[in-house]
């Protein structure tokens, strides 16, 4: 059997567009494979987000009906459709992971696995599930937008949020820096 070397194989495999214009072969595959990894949006829910400024706890959720308990029955009134992400695993996707104290609020959100398990060996926390599913990496194929996260060092207040204006506003308003971000999700739009 003849192994064909690698630029017989790419030239071989060189697509052109309808507009004759070459496409390399790596990039070809690139597409392929990030059409390959999104998730059907169809499938995608609301993350909302409650907040009680009480006790300085944001809390986040798929599901509509925890949200709205929360809401109405436990003080927390500050609220926002912060973008759109998966009940369920779907291709491409990671866990995010709420992260909880046994005892008291803030509560932080990740879709690091080691940031997670770190929490909860050494920092603290008791608890860890899984309350959405989003992208790790940010994909334009899928059109994945940041979900940045903030943290008000003073309160110890946890802020997620896709909208950039809001980052920029809670970090030059509000007191919060600029942690990094958690993952990528999809925009969410009334």
């Amino acid at each position: 059997m003849k192994i064909l070397s690698f630029s017989v194989i790419a030239a071989l495999a060189l697509p052109f567009s309808a507009f004759g214009m070459a496409v390399g072969p790596n990039e070809a595959l690139h597409r392929d494979l990030q059409k390959r990894t999104c998730a059907d949006p169809s499938l995608s829910t609301i993350l909302y987000m409650d907040y009680n400024p009480d006790t300085n706890d944001r809390f986040y959720t798929d599901d509509f009906d925890t949200f709205f308990l929360f809401f109405r029955h436990f003080g927390y009134f500050e609220t926002d459709f912060t973008c759109m992400v998966f009940a369920t695993q779907q291709p491409g996707t990671v866990g995010l992971w709420e992260v909880l104290k046994a005892t008291a609020a803030p509560r932080f959100y990740t879709a690091s696995v080691d940031e997670k398990d770190d929490a909860l060996a050494n920092q603290g926390y008791a608890f860890a599930d899984i309350v959405a599913w989003i992208y790790d990496t940010p994909s334009p194929a899928c059109a994945t937008i940041p979900l940045f996260h903030l943290l008000n060092n003073a309160t110890g207040d946890h802020y997620y949020t896709a909208s950039e204006t809001n980052k920029d506003s809670f970090v030059s308003d509000k007191g919060y820096i600029f942690v990094g971000i958690t993952g990528y999700v999809l925009q969410y739009t009334p």
